[in-house]
C-alpha cells in the first residue's frame, strides 16, 4: 500500500468509524419493529449520502482521464466519425445491450448505433449536444417524436434523410416538407418509396428548392423477374425546383427516363442510372440525349450505366468529347448500348473501366469490333504508367471475362477465382456472355475470336508480367486447338514480359503444343514459371491422341522453363516425376476434389471450380472479399459477391422465362431471398462458407 492509500484508508477509518458504531450496532432479538424499520431507514440515508460523495470522487477521477482531457474539436470529431460509419438506423448488433438502454424487441430497427456515446458522461453528453451535425442524421424509424427532437438538436445544421425499407414512409414524407428539403444535405430514399400507393404523395414533395443538397439517391430493389412489374418512378419533370447548384451525387434506380436537366448535372461528381435488364418501364434515351447529358457533366468522376444507354440506330453518332476528370466507368447492357457511350467519349488515364454485356451469339459476333474500336479510341490506356501488369482471362459456361490489374500479383493461383463483379482493385474488366445459357457452346468461338481483336484494337498487354487463363470449353480437342491456338500465337504475341503464367482447361493443353513447337517467334519468350493446373497428367490421358504426360515432357525439353507448377498427379509414377524434375524446378500442389459439399465454389452449371492449397492446407485466395479468402483460413465470401451472385443467377432465370413465367409466390420468395441476404451481410459483415 503505497503511503497516499495509507493516509486515505486512516483518514476515513478514524472519521468513519464512530458513525459505523452508531448505526451498526448489534440487533437483539426483542428488538421493537418500529425501532428496526428507523435504524433502517437511518442506514438507507446514510448510504444514499455516501453513494452521493462516492459519485463526486468518481467524477473528479473521470475528469482527470487522458480521454477526458481531449479538445472538444477532436471530441465531436470522433462522434462524428463513430455516426457516420454506421447506418442511421438498424438492428444492433449487441441485443443484450440494446435491452439496457431501453430498445424495444417490437421495433428493432429503431435504434441509433452512436447513442449510448451521449450517455457515458456529462461532458461527453453535453458535447454532443452541442454538436448540431450530429443530429442532422435524422433516424426515421424513431416516429415523429423522435424525428422532431432530431430537428430541433440539429438547430440550422445541414440534415441528411435516409430511408431504409424498414422505415415508415409517411415519416418520409414528413421530412421531404418545404421547411426541411431547404436544410437537407443528402437525401437516400428505396425504389419501394416512391412506388405504387406512396408515389402520389412522396413524389410531388421533390419540387421543392434544395439549395444544400449535396447527394441524391434513389437506392435499388431487387434482380431480374420482380422489378420487371414494378413501375417505373416518373421523376417531377422540375426536379427541386431546379435549385439544387450544390448537387455532387445522382444514382438512379429504376425511373422511367434519363434525367436532362442541366442545372441538376452540371455539377456532378457521381451519377449512375441502373435498371433491370427487363423493366419494361424505361424510355431509352437517343443518342443525341445521351451524349447532351453527358457533356453537362464536365467534372464527373465516377459514371455507371446499367441498362439505361441508347441503342444503336437511335441517332447519329456524335461528335467526341472529353471527361477528363473520369475516374470510373462502369456500364451495363447490350454490346451495341455499351458501345454507344464510348464512341464520342475521351478520357484522361488512369480510368477503372468496366463493361458488362449479355448477348446474342450473332451480336457478339458482328458487333464485339465495333465495340473495341470504340473503346480504344476512349484513349483510356494510353499512359505507359498506368499500363497493366496482371492479365486474368476466363471462359466459362459461355462467359468472358478479362481482367487486368495495375500491379503484379505473384500469387497466380489464387486469380482463377470466378468473379461475378469486377474486384475492387482491377483497372479494367469486361465481361462479355451469352444470353442464354443454350447458347454457350454454340457461341464459344465469337468469345475466343474477342480476346485477340480487344488485345489489337483497345487494350494493349505488352507490360504483362502475370496472368491467368482459365479456358474449359465442352469441345473436341480440335476443336480447342482451334479456339485456343490463336490466343496463344497471335493474342498474346505481344506478351515479351510475361514471365508467370496460370493456366488451366484446354487452353492449357493447347498452350503446351505451342510451346513445343519450332516457331521463328517463340509463345511467350520471357516465361519462366508455369503453373499447369491439372491433374489428370499421365500416359493415358490424351488431347489429340498424344498423352499429356508427352506433350508436358516434350514442351518442357523444347523450352528452358525454370519453374513448373502441377497439382499432385497420382496417375504418374516416381520415374515420371523424376522425369520432369530433371527439366524443370518441379512444385507440386494440392487441389480439392470435385464434387458437391467437396468445399468448393459451385456455379450455376453445377461446376466446382479448382481449389487450391498451400502446403499447410489452408485455401488460397485473393482475400479482400473475393470468393477464397486468404491466410488458410475458411473461405470468406465478400458481400458483394454473394448478392451479385444471386442477382446474377436471377438474371439467368429471368431472360430464359416468358413474360409471365414466375407466379407471385415465386418473386415474394425470390424478394424475400434478396432481403434476408442483404440483412444478414448487414448484420455479419458477409458470408462464410465452410467446406
Amino acid at each position: 500500500m503505497t503511503s497516499v492509500e495509507s493516509e486515505a484508508h486512516e483518514y476515513w477509518s478514524a472519521a468513519a468509524n464512530p458513525r459505523i458504531a452508531a448505526l451498526c450496532a448489534t440487533i437483539r432479538d426483542d428488538m421493537p419493529a418500529s425501532e428496526l424499520e428507523a435504524r433502517r431507514q437511518a442506514l438507507a440515508a446514510e448510504s444514499a449520502a455516501m453513494r452521493a460523495f462516492l459519485w463526486r470522487f468518481e467524477t473528479s477521477l473521470n475528469n482527470l482521464q487522458p480521454v477526458m482531457r481531449l479538445p472538444t474539436e477532436i471530441l465531436t470529431t470522433i462522434f462524428m466519425l463513430v455516426a457516420e460509419s454506421n447506418p442511421i438506423t438498424g438492428y444492433p448488433h449487441n441485443r443484450r445491450a440494446y435491452a439496457y438502454l431501453g430498445g424495444s424487441h417490437r421495433n428493432p430497427a429503431a435504434y441509433v448505433d452512436w447513442l449510448p456515446l451521449t450517455r457515458v458522461c456529462r461532458r461527453w453528453r453535453s458535447e454532443a449536444l452541442a454538436c448540431s451535425p450530429l443530429w442532422g442524421r435524422i433516424p426515421l424509424s424513431l416516429g415523429t417524436k423522435g424525428i422532431d427532437e432530431f430537428v430541433r438538436r440539429s438547430r440550422d445544421a445541414s440534415l441528411v434523410i435516409d430511408c431504409s425499407p424498414h422505415d415508415k414512409y409517411p415519416h418520409l414524407g414528413e421530412m421531404l416538407q418545404p421547411a426541411h428539403l431547404l436544410r437537407a444535405r443528402e437525401i437516400h430514399v428505396p425504389t419501394t418509396a416512391l412506388q405504387g400507393q406512396h408515389a402520389a404523395a412522396l413524389l410531388p414533395l421533390l419540387t421543392s428548392a434544395a439549395p444544400r443538397l449535396e447527394a441524391f439517391t434513389i437506392k435499388g430493389g431487387f434482380a431480374g423477374a420482380i422489378l420487371r412489374r414494378r413501375a417505373a418512378i416518373k421523376l417531377p419533370e422540375h426536379l427541386f425546383a431546379d435549385g439544387a447548384p450544390l448537387l455532387r451525387t445522382l444514382h438512379l434506380n429504376q425511373i422511367d427516363k434519363f434525367p436532362s436537366q442541366p442545372s441538376l448535372l452540371s455539377n456532378l461528381r457521381s451519377f449512375s442510372i441502373s435498371n433491370a435488364s427487363a423493366h419494361a418501364g424505361y424510355t431509352f434515351p437517343t443518342r443525341t440525349e445521351m451524349y447532351d447529358a453527358l457533356r453537362s457533366m464536365p467534372l464527373l468522376e465516377n459514371l455507371s450505366l446499367v441498362n439505361s444507354m441508347a441503342r444503336e440506330g437511335s441517332g447519329v453518332p456524335g461528335a467526341p468529347f472529353s471527361l477528363h476528370h473520369l475516374r470510373a466507368l462502369t456500364l451495363h447492357g447490350p454490346i451495341d448500348a455499351v458501345s454507344c457511350v464510348l464512341q464520342p467519349l475521351r478520357l484522361t488515364p488512369p480510368v477503372k473501366i468496366t463493361l458488362n454485356t449479355s448477348d446474342d451469339p450473332g451480336a457478339v459476333r458482328d458487333k464485339s469490333a465495333s465495340l473495341f474500336a470504340n473503346l480504344g479510341r476512349t484513349g483510356f490506356s494510353r499512359s505507359d504508367a498506368h499500363a497493366p501488369r496482371t492479365l486474368v482471362i476466363t471462359l466459362l459456361d459461355g462467359r468472358l471475362t478479362v481482367t487486368t490489374f495495375a500491379d503484379a500479383h505473384t500469387e497466380l493461383r489464387a486469380l482463377t477465382n470466378r468473379v461475378l463483379t469486377a474486384p475492387s482493385n482491377a483497372s479494367f474488366s469486361l465481361t462479355i456472355a451469352h444470353r442464354r445459357r443454350a447458347n454457350a457452346t454454340s457461341g464459344t468461338p465469337h468469345l475466343t475470336r474477342c480476346i485477340p481483336d480487344l488485345f489489337a484494337r483497345a487494350l494493349p498487354v505488352a507490360s504483362i508480367e502475370q496472368a491467368s487463363v482459365l479456358g474449359m470449353t465442352n469441345t473436341p480437342d480440335a476443336s480447342a486447338r482451334a479456339l485456343f491456338d490463336p490466343l496463344w500465337k497471335t493474342a498474346f504475341g505481344a506478351c515479351t514480359r510475361l514471365a508467370g503464367l496460370y493456366v488451366a482447361g484446354p487452353a492449357a493443353y493447347v498452350l503446351l503444343r505451342a510451346l513445343s513447337e519450332p516457331l521463328a517467334q517463340p509463345v511467350l519468350p520471357a516465361l519462366s514459371n508455369l503453373i499447369f493446373d491439372d491433374n489428370h497428367i499421365s500416359r493415358v490421358r490424351l488431347f489429340e491422341h498424344v498423352p499429356l504426360y508427352d506433350i508436358l515432357l516434350q514442351a518442357l525439353s523444347t523450352r528452358d522453363i525454370p519453374r513448373l507448377q502441377i497439382p499432385d498427379s497420382p496417375l504418374l509414377t516416381g520415374a515420371e516425376i523424376e522425369a520432369l524434375k530433371a527439366h524443370t524446378n518441379l512444385v507440386t500442389f494440392a487441389r480439392a476434389p470435385h464434387g458437391g459439399g467437396a468445399g468448393g465454389w459451385l456455379d450455376g452449371a453445377g461446376e466446382v471450380l479448382p481449389m487450391l492449397l498451400d502446403a499447410g492446407g489452408g485455401i488460397i485466395g485473393g482475400g479482400g472479399g473475393g470468393i477464397m479468402d486468404a491466410g488458410g483460413g475458411p473461405i470468406g465470401m465478400g458481400a458483394g459477391d454473394w448478392i451479385g451472385a444471386a442477382e446474377h443467377f436471377l438474371e439467368l432465370g429471368d431472360d430464359e422465362d416468358g413474360e409471365d413465367g414466375e407466379s407471385e409466390e415465386e418473386e415474394m420468395l425470390l424478394e424475400e431471398m434478396m432481403v434476408g441476404m442483404q440483412e444478414d451481410v448487414g448484420a455479419l459483415g458477409g458470408f462464410e462458407v465452410v467446406g
